[in-house]
């Protein structure tokens, strides 16, 4: 069940666990209910990046040689590199256990965003309030309902921009908390990220998002290609892309329409804009959408 990577210590994959499993596309695995009585090793790590939903109880042990104690209602983080010892677990405890693989939290490259290690082993659990015992609750029945479509060719996808947007939201209670330490730089980034994800469809213009930040757009574009690794006016055909798709998909609309509402002038320049970024007309992608719910 273990795999020992050196005396004393054993690495833990969720899927030893006894629980339910709910499977997630490949990259996404949800554990509903902690059992008090599984015998985990004295000392673990595990393989995945895990997000611990402390619902009720509470929960103790070390991390990386500290003494930590965690009561519900709370989120609890774990890295891969994290050492674990098993402390105590309240006979009520109960919550729900995320593991995502390597190569998803490769993908969300939250390390960069957050300077994930340094605020996690100072403060790996976060306290809910009821609003973001909401938000968590929400984030899981997403990515169940997500889980129940295996066949959706956009799953990966879907996921990902899912779960960034629930740690957009984390990361600014840690901010507020104190917890966490952003620079101008991580600052200006994460505020042009929720202008984009507000006015992103209608608004193209770097010039605009400059302004709403009090700085010049060059500075603005090498500030978000730093943080994020990603050009800023990546992140904004991103959200427009996203938001055509959608409208694609609800077959109400005429390019003609669709392109007006995503502002991008005549349905010629619209199919291009379209086809450079995904690499495909907006007839193509009706069409792949159409013969995959066919088949």
């Amino acid at each position: 069940m273990f795999t020992r990577v050196k005396e004393n210590i054993s690495t833990l994959s969720l899927l030893d666990a006894p629980t339910d499993i709910w499977f997630v596309g490949d990259d996404i695995r949800i554990t509903h209910g902690i059992q008090s009585n599984y015998a985990f090793p004295a000392e673990f790590h595990f393989r995945d990046f895990v997000l611990v939903y402390l619902k009720r109880g509470t929960l103790s042990g070390r991390c990386n040689g500290v003494d930590t104690s965690f009561t519900a209602p709370s989120m609890i983080s774990i890295q891969p590199t994290n050492i674990l010892e098993c402390g105590r677990l309240s006979p009520d405890a109960d919550g729900t256990v995320i593991s995502f693989s390597p190569s998803f939290t490769q993908r969300l490259n939250l390390m960069h965003r957050y300077q994930l290690s340094e605020w996690l082993l100072r403060q790996p659990s976060l306290v809910l309030d009821s609003e973001m015992e909401q938000q968590m609750a929400s984030y899981i029945k997403e990515l169940v309902l997500l889980g129940r479509n295996p066949y959706n060719p956009f799953m990966e996808e879907a996921l990902l921009h899912t779960t960034l947007s629930f740690f957009y939201r984390v990361g600014y209670r840690y901010y507020q908390s104190g917890e966490m330490i952003v620079g101008r730089p991580q600052q200006i980034a994460d505020e042009f990220l929720q202008l984009v994800q507000q006015n992103g469809v209608k608004e193209h213009r770097m010039d605009f998002y400059a302004e709403k930040l009090g700085v010049s757009r060059k500075y603005l574009q090498n500030v978000v290609r730093n943080v994020t690794g990603r050009t800023a006016y990546a992140w904004i055909e991103e959200t427009v892309i996203e938001h055509v798709k959608y409208l694609l998909r609800e077959n109400k609309l005429t390019l003609q329409q669709i392109a007006a509402d995503a502002n991008l002038g005549a349905p010629s320049y619209f199919g291009a804009y379209f086809k450079r970024v995904t690499g495909m007309t907006p007839g193509q992608y009706k069409k792949m959408r159409k013969n995959h719910h066919t088949n």
